[in-house]
């Protein structure tokens, strides 16, 4: 029975790697990418934010971030195009949050948040993501010249 279920869980997680998944759906995909010799973690303003850009604060309860340890990456799917939910948020532009690993294990996240202890926040359009090819490295890379990067 173990067997089974192994097997069973094996294929789920195989196929759901795919840019099409075993119903036939098509995702699409943003890659954050950590590029940094140290683990970070990551959080995604989006359509089911509470908190969309422009404004930039952090929530003040305590999020569920994403670990992203060194050189890994991690993968943000969608079924709507990414220009299609994007250009439904109120100002056109997704907000993404690194912060150092660190600091979030050892800290209590409302001071994290009051103090705004972040390492980068990427302000991107969808012209942005389709210049980095849905592709959002940390640290920032030359590529991202010009890109909203804070701090700077």
């Amino acid at each position: 029975m173990k067997n089974i279920f192994f097997i069973l869980f094996s294929a789920i997680l195989v196929l759901s790697g795919c840019e099409e998944n075993f119903l036939g759906g098509k995702f699409y995909t943003i890659t954050i990418e950590n590029n940094s010799s140290e683990t970070i973690y990551f959080l995604k303003y989006d359509g089911f934010s509470e908190i969309q850009y422009p404004d930039t604060s952090i929530v003040n309860e305590d999020p569920d971030l994403i670990a992203l340890g060194a050189g890994r990456k991690f993968y943000v799917r969608d079924r709507n195009p990414w220009n299609e939910s994007i250009n439904e948020l109120e100002a056109d532009t997704l907000s993404v949050f690194i912060f150092d690993a660190q600091v979030y294990e050892d800290s209590v996240w409302s001071v994290i948040s009051n103090q705004y202890m972040i390492l980068k926040r990427y302000d991107l359009s969808i012209e942005d993501l389709e210049q980095l090819n849905f592709v959002v490295p940390y640290p920032p890379n030359a590529e991202m010249e010009g890109m909203q990067i804070y701090p700077h």
